[in-house]
């Protein structure tokens, strides 16, 4: 807080023989307008004059009205404020945080923000009242003694935290007063504590949303909790993992350019794969459909998510890969839907396409069109699907010791998969960051087979 007393000062004014500053601690609580907003409120206060008061408490300090205060001081026109008194600092900075909560204009993390300022205040509460010898009561039940306003100021968290059953209640109330979920709350606290600043300043421009920032964290967070495993499975490593990492061949860079000395011609049983969706990659399903058919053994299957959306252009970029479509299986969500605006459809379900290299399959075992899926976390790839479905299809379509094959490996899933059902396998992945991440899961997934 400055500690000028005249009204040269940019962040102080003297009226009628007071003075009248900000707080910098304070002015971190409240989001600043924009440069159009503020100008805005400028002219507003120079046309009609200041109607709402500016909110100061008994030093001076303002506590709502900031860019009133400021648009007062640069016109020059008389401040007039309202003074507030409070039993303490707590109480004050409640205040502060409440007041500007009701009025302004936020976003979702900003309001999380301010939650996340609430329940620390009601922490120290706590703190305070136990160093006090006092009860810790629960956050539905406490209202502040003495305090003859507290009715008045609405729904003040007055409380503190229980150690037990009202501690897990915090999230929900703090939520349900600023406005916004408890998911949502959580996710913001966790942005809050782990995030980097421009994640912070870009939701607080709304350019990002708060899920896509949890998820960044999360797979972030699990990345590394990924390399401490891998590192400590390592130095514990068996000959009987070793002798399993021998039956894995994993690959950085691009299907496209995958010759003979790397895949030889008819020495994959099974190519399980999940292209990227975006209409930019369609024209790629003609180069995957002919590395298939040249890597395929006479009777192998490839078998491949796709859009629903895509399925006519699909089918004709692989009309001249030399494969045979054979079937279109069903992955039914279980799970929350995803509504395609255009098409006004509630997905429910993904499609698996199935195509043969020649007349015949190799194994005849018979398989079911519809897999019960469960959604995956995605938290370590945008793009990560299920294992279930892999390894339903491979147990179905491949026997022990048939090389399965991923050209679009991303985290692994299918690797894994394969592993666990005592197969041999392949993958590739082009970026650098997805191939380490899953070199890392199909590590650990070794360590794990090699100590059993």
């Amino acid at each position: 807080m400055s500690n000028f007393n005249g009204p040269n000062n940019k962040n102080n004014t003297s009226t009628n023989n007071r003075t009248i500053s900000t707080k910098k601690e304070y002015l971190k609580q409240i989001p600043s307008l924009s440069g159009s907003e503020f100008e805005s409120l400028k002219q507003s206060i120079k046309e009609q004059g200041l109607h709402v008061p500016v909110i100061v408490n008994k030093q001076g300090i303002v506590l709502d009205g900031h860019h009133r205060f400021r648009a007062c001081k640069e016109l020059g026109i008389p401040l007039q404020f309202h003074t507030e008194e409070f039993k303490d600092s707590l109480e004050e900075k409640q205040f502060l945080i409440e007041v500007n909560l009701r009025r302004r204009q936020l976003n979702e993390f900003q309001r999380v923000e301010i939650g996340y300022s609430l329940e620390n205040i009601e922490k120290e509460r706590a703190k305070r009242r136990m160093s006090l010898g006092g009860h810790i009561v629960g956050l539905a039940n406490k209202k502040e003694e003495h305090d003859e306003n507290n009715e008045q100021r609405g729904a003040s968290i007055d409380a503190t935290l229980e150690p037990c059953e009202e501690k897990g209640k915090v999230s929900e109330i703090i939520a349900k007063k600023i406005g916004v979920s408890t998911t949502t709350y959580e996710r913001g606290k966790k942005i809050i504590e782990k995030g980097t600043e421009d994640q912070k300043n870009n939701l607080r421009k709304d350019t990002i949303g708060i899920t896509n920032v949890y998820n960044q964290i999360k797979r972030q967070e699990q990345k590394e909790d990924l390399i401490r495993q891998v590192q400590e499975a390592a130095a514990s490593g068996s000959q009987h993992g070793k002798e399993i990492a021998s039956r894995i061949k994993l690959i950085q860079g691009d299907f496209q350019y995958v010759d003979t000395a790397t895949i030889g011609d008819k020495s994959i049983d099974l190519i399980f794969t999940d292209p990227p969706y975006h209409k930019e990659w369609l024209p790629m399903y003609e180069p995957l459909g002919k590395l298939a058919c040249r890597v395929l053994k006479e009777g192998g299957s490839l078998v491949m998510y796709a859009g629903h959306y895509a399925l006519p252009q699909i089918f004709d970029y692989m009309k001249n890969s030399g494969l045979k479509y054979w079937w279109e299986m069903v992955v039914k969500h279980n799970g929350s839907s995803r509504l395609l605006q255009y098409q006004r459809v509630y997905v429910m379900w993904k499609p698996l396409l199935w195509f043969v290299k020649g007349n015949s399959l190799r194994v005849s075992d018979s398989i079911a069109d519809v897999i019960e899926s469960q959604p995956p976390s995605k938290a370590l790839h945008g793009w990560e699907q299920s294992p279930i479905e892999a390894e339903h299809i491979i147990s179905k379509l491949t026997i022990q010791d048939d090389v399965v094959f991923d050209p679009l490996m991303g985290a692994a899933t299918t690797g894994i998969a394969a592993l666990r059902l005592k197969r041999r396998f392949i993958g590739i992945e082009k970026e650098q960051e997805t191939f380490i991440l899953a070199k890392g899961r199909i590590d650990l997934e070794l360590s794990s087979i090699g100590s059993n």
